[in-house]
């Protein structure tokens, strides 16, 4: 079965909600949980869910079908908790890998490897997994690196077994 070739087809869960196939094709995501302000910040429109309108974190936000059903038709990654895609310039991210030190290392050029996991990794209290100490800890749940198709900015996150 070719997924690419869109013979198949993925659900994803994502940082602005769940794409479904039928979602997809509708240009939106299913925002349960994920309050309102939150999905704002990411700049596409967000509206109330029909089922449950009052909820602040019940909405669907509304990205252009076209991305969200190239997204859908994209084979996921291994992880411990399953797959969540990141998105930056109102676009999904390219997923790039599990990075260890050494990419960090790499991919920082001249700036200090610390700082650039800082700019990288999404949530803080994960990244004393990715450098050091407890880096042994994280074992092969990531940090999962997504990079921006349109800014090149990395991104990345975290999941514990």
């Amino acid at each position: 079965m070719n997924v690419c070739a869109g013979r198949a087809w993925i659900p994803k869960d994502t940082e602005v909600g769940g794409v479904s196939v039928s979602s997809a094709s509708r240009g939106q995501t299913d925002a349960v949980g994920i309050r309102r302000s939150n999905l704002q910040a990411y700049g596409f429109p967000v509206v109330a869910h029909d089922v449950e309108p009052e909820l602040p974190d019940w909405s669907y936000v509304l990205v252009p079908a076209s991305d969200l059903l190239e997204l859908v038709r994209t084979p996921d990654f291994l992880t411990w908790q399953g797959c969540q895609w990141l998105f930056c310039c109102r676009k999904p991210m390219v997923y790039i890998g599990v990075w260890k030190e050494p990419d960090f290392e790499r991919h920082a050029a001249s700036s200090d490897p610390a700082e650039f996991i800082r700019s990288v990794v999404v949530h803080p209290e994960m990244r004393p997994f990715v450098w050091g100490q407890h880096a042994p800890l994280c074992g092969a749940g990531g940090p999962y690196v997504f990079r921006c198709q349109v800014c090149g900015r990395y991104r990345g996150y975290i999941d514990m077994p």
